[in-house]
């Protein structure tokens, strides 16, 4: 007589299930998930420049770079980095609150969201990317020029826009 298994798939499927059995919806739901990210994610052959070590640089740089825009536009709106308020005098700010919520959010924001589609290998990643080192340099030229150079750190947070932009640049994609 019939077993087991035959009874469980004319009693618990469809009749048409019951000769073809499906995969579990888990695998299937994941391979979808793979498909989709497939997708999205860089092809070598369409970004030739774009190597692991470009990777790994752009992540290092863009997290670092990122993590510092948030602290410092944290610091800077709570006033809890003791810069004078002197500095701002030939500005338009009476106060640090916007330039730290504009740090936080307009530099650090796509700075971090760049790092993660960097990581994740997303399909915008270089442009997101060369973006956020560009405003990483016009964040710091526009303050140089409003406020001047009072902190060492200064030109060398600028200067980490320029491998950004540099390694995410256009002119080597097709």
């Amino acid at each position: 007589g019939p077993g087991w298994g035959t009874f469980a798939r004319r009693r618990f499927m469809a009749p048409d299930r019951a000769t073809s059995p499906q995969p579990p919806l888990r695998q299937t739901a994941r391979s979808s998930i793979l498909s989709a990210m497939e997708t999205m994610s860089l092809a070598q052959s369409d970004y030739p420049h774009y190597g692991v070590r470009q990777r790994l640089a752009l992540l290092a740089l863009e997290t670092i770079a990122g993590l510092s825009a948030v602290a410092g536009g944290i610091g800077l709106a709570g006033d809890w980095l003791g810069v004078g308020k002197s500095h701002l005098d030939g500005s338009p700010f009476n106060s640090y609150l916007i330039p730290g919520l504009i740090l936080l959010i307009v530099v650090g924001g796509p700075l971090l969201a760049a790092a993660w589609l960097v990581a994740t290998r997303a399909k915008y990643a270089l442009e997101l990317s060369l973006g956020a080192g560009f405003l990483l340099l016009g964040w710091f030229s526009v303050q140089i020029m409003m406020i001047g150079l009072f902190n060492w750190l200064q030109p060398i947070m600028a200067a980490v826009g320029v491998p950004i932009a540099v390694i995410a640049r256009p002119s080597s994609r097709p």
